[in-house]
């Protein structure tokens, strides 16, 4: 499991408080390789932020993408 870090982008909220539905959520969790208890944000700008191995913010680009 991935934990959020303190740098992501400032007002970067966890994927299931920004207003996605859960077919939403999954489809991007799942483009971006990321497990149901891995940390998953979205930036005020719409880009879904995860953590690296070291925990580090890596911007996977913006959901609408992701959601496809």
């Amino acid at each position: 499991m991935v934990n959020r870090r303190f740098d992501a982008p400032p007002g970067t909220k966890p994927i299931d408080q920004y207003g996605l539905n859960h077919g939403q959520i999954e489809r991007i969790k799942q483009n971006a390789d990321q497990g149901p208890r891995d940390w998953t944000g979205i930036s005020r700008d719409g880009h879904v932020i995860v953590s690296d191995e070291e925990g580090n913010p890596v911007d996977l680009g913006t959901w609408e993408e992701l959601a496809k």
